[in-house]
């Protein structure tokens, strides 16, 4: 999947206890969750950036954390992984 515009497709890590006894991913509780800071992978960049841009761009792969509590969000489900689609400014730091 590659994100339209100006954006990053992101591959969270979701915490822990977003899981039921069973092991069923429970996507609906993050709304409840205290903490909305989430670990992810860059996956891919959107559509716009042009060939110049990217070589500045948080590279692929990389882990990164941001913030999954604000309204805005475009969160993707596919089998059990979550994805949102960010502005690189909604990235809060890259894990080294």
């Amino acid at each position: 999947m590659i994100p339209i515009g100006r954006t990053y497709l992101i591959e969270c890590d979701p915490p822990e206890n977003i899981t039921n006894e069973g092991g069923i991913f429970v996507v609906n509780e993050v709304d409840k969750m205290k903490d909305g800071f989430w670990k992810g992978k860059v996956k891919a960049y959107g559509t716009l950036f042009t060939e110049e841009e990217k070589k500045d761009l948080v590279p692929i792969g990389s882990e990164v954390i941001m913030d999954v509590k604000k309204k805005a969000d475009i969160k993707i489900v596919i089998k059990n992984k979550v994805f949102y689609v960010r502005k690189e400014d909604e990235i809060l730091g890259v894990i080294e």
